[in-house]
This record gives structure tokens, C-alpha cells and sequence, in this order.
């Protein structure tokens, strides 16, 4: 954890300064916050017709999540998953494949032996 009252801290042996002892940083997120680039208006970034197609499926997507079925739904895969430690059964299959896969590369890896011609 970094202590913000110093200056300074050590990582892993390396001496290492923190952002706010650095002048230059120090100058540009002064300047920064005091006056920042607006933000470009998506009105000018969108055509009507994107604008349009994006409200319409966020509202639609709202619409559905309010329905009571969708939010019964909702509460048991959440309830299914905490259940079924499906999370940690995920990491231990990508273990698996990963490990598969190292196998594998490890065998194309060793080349065949030459096969001596027959007299």
C-alpha cells in the first residue's frame, strides 16, 4: 500500500517516485482540473438515426429488466451461481485446458528422432 504523505516509496528493492512528487505531473493535473477539454456532445458524434436506435434499445432494455418474471429470474441464476461456485469451477476448467494445451505444445515441441537408412 502506498502511503500518500510520502514522497517516495520502495517497490520490490526499486526506488520509485510517486506521481505527486513529480513537478511536471504536479503542473498538468493542476492544469488540467482547472480548466479540462469539454467533452465532444454525442449529437455530434451520432447521426439521428444512431441516437434514435440507442435511447430505443436502452429503454427496451429497461422495460424488460422491470418486469417482475425477469427480475425473479434474475435473483435465482444470481442465487444459482453463488450456489454452485460456478465462478471457481470456471477457473479450474480454463486450469485445465491451459495445462492441456502446455502438454501438448511440449510434445510438438520434441522433435522426432531420424530414422537411420536401411543398408
Amino acid at each position: 500500500m502506498i502511503d500518500e504523505n510520502k514522497d517516495t516509496t520502495k517497490v520490490q528493492g526499486e526506488h520509485v517516485a510517486l506521481l505527486q512528487a513529480v513537478q511536471w505531473a504536479v503542473i498538468w493535473a493542476h492544469s488540467f482540473s482547472m480548466s479540462p477539454r469539454p467533452p465532444i456532445p454525442l449529437s455530434l458524434l451520432l447521426t439521428e438515426e444512431e441516437a434514435a436506435i440507442s435511447i430505443q434499445s436502452f429503454w427496451r432494455a429497461y422495460l424488460v429488466r422491470c418486469d417482475p418474471e425477469i427480475q425473479e429470474l434474475r435473483q435465482w441464476q444470481k442465487k444459482l451461481r453463488e450456489d454452485k461456485h460456478i465462478r471457481q469451477r470456471v477457473k479450474i476448467f480454463w486450469a485445465k485446458q491451459e495445462h492441456k494445451m502446455k502438454c501438448k505444445m511440449e510434445d510438438e515441441e520434441v522433435p522426432a528422432a531420424p530414422v537411420p537408412p536401411s543398408p
